[in-house]
């Protein structure tokens, strides 16, 4: 389903989080472990930035999906259990523009979005490493994601458009399971890369059409075990020679 992307300008979420330095922020939150799902916003909300929780907003309807879907278990409350979410259903939080709250998305240029994606790559790296260490594997990948899936298009179709000349940019998107990743992703093939229908509530669509992506993602993630059972390939090799050979 195409979804054009749009920009609604009026009251702001809450207090500015940049003139609240001591907000709590929104760090990325994966955890250390193999996850099913890693969940890719485009940047903190100024709400979620002051609350210290992604999707906080009243308004945004993520955690009603994620627990009418299944994705999150019944003991999960809301935005202030997304440190459980690892844990407790193997699911992953993080922003491409982490660390940089702004509310009004259409505000963010291109330049400044892609300026964030370095950093964003690294964090993925930095959470598969730990994952592969909490699971002894030696190959480098078994503790990469299932799925990554990104709750809105604008991110991913700037990860795509990276790196591509002018006239190779995508320009408008399908949400579901994509076909191929950005140039420089740093995740391998068998990660699942997902665009969702955004949880926004300032996204103008029926319920039917909020939830369909979300109830097809939940269909994957209930055939994947939690914890996931995971046994490397290489067992033999010490981890950075499996690596290099895998390269």
């Amino acid at each position: 389903m195409f979804e054009a992307f749009s920009c609604t300008v009026g009251k702001p979420e809450a207090p500015s989080a940049a003139k609240s330095p001591e907000a709590p922020g929104v760090p990325a939150r994966l955890g250390s472990k193999p996850l099913r799902l890693i969940i890719v916003g485009a940047n903190p909300s100024e709400h979620a930035w002051l609350s210290g929780h992604y999707y906080s907003n009243p308004g945004n309807w993520m955690w009603r999906i994620l627990k009418d879907t299944g994705i999150a278990p019944s003991n999960i409350r809301g935005s202030q259990d997304d440190g459980k979410m690892q844990e407790e259903a193997g699911v992953g939080f993080i922003d491409v523009g982490v660390g940089h709250p702004c509310t009004q998305l259409c505000s963010i240029s291109t330049d400044t979005f892609q300026s964030w994606i370095d950093t964003f790559y690294g964090h993925l790296t930095e959470h598969v490493q730990q994952a592969c260490k909490s699971i002894g594997c030696a190959c480098g990948k078994c503790g990469c994601p299932a799925v990554v899936a990104f709750s809105g298009k604008r991110q991913f179709m700037e990860l795509m458009n990276f790196g591509r000349p002018r006239r190779d940019r995508l320009k408008k998107l399908d949400t579901g399971l994509q076909a191929a990743g950005p140039i420089g992703w740093p995740l391998p093939a068998t990660t699942e890369l997902w665009v969702m229908t955004s949880t926004s509530g300032a996204s103008p669509m029926t319920n039917e059409e909020r939830y369909a992506t979300w109830k097809d993602l939940a269909t994957l993630l209930a055939k994947l075990d939690h914890p996931r059972e995971i046994s490397c390939p290489i067992v033999s090799a010490e981890p950075q020679e499996a690596c290099d050979r895998l390269q």
